[in-house]
C-alpha cells in the first residue's frame, strides 16, 4: 500500500553543510553538502500523520558545479582581455 501525500506545495526543501563522523568517531575534515527533503505523508498502516525525510549527499555535484562557476569566470575574464569593449 503507497503512503498517501500532500500537495506538492508542502514540501520543504533545503541544502545543508554538514560535519561528518567518521566510522571511529573522529571528525571528518572534509565538510560534506546534503540535499534533505521533508514531506508530510499519512502512514497507510496507522492513519496517522507522519513524517518522511529524504537525504541525498550531494558533495560531489556542488563541487562540480563550483568548478564550473570558476571555468565560466576565468573564461569570460579570457574573451574580454581578447575583445576589449
Amino acid at each position: 500500500m503507497a503512503c498517501k501525500r500532500y500537495p506538492s506545495s508542502t514540501l520543504v526543501s533545503l541544502t545543508l553543510v554538514l560535519v561528518c563522523v567518521s566510522a571511529c568517531g573522529h571528525p571528518d575534515t572534509h565538510p560534506r553538502r546534503h540535499d534533505v527533503r521533508a514531506m508530510p505523508i499519512i502512514d497507510p498502516v496507522s492513519g496517522h500523520a507522519a513524517l518522511l525525510l529524504l537525504q541525498t549527499d550531494i558533495t560531489s555535484r556542488a563541487k562540480l558545479e563550483t568548478r564550473m562557476a570558476a571555468l565560466m569566470e576565468s573564461q569570460l575574464t579570457m574573451l574580454e582581455q581578447m575583445f576589449p569593449r
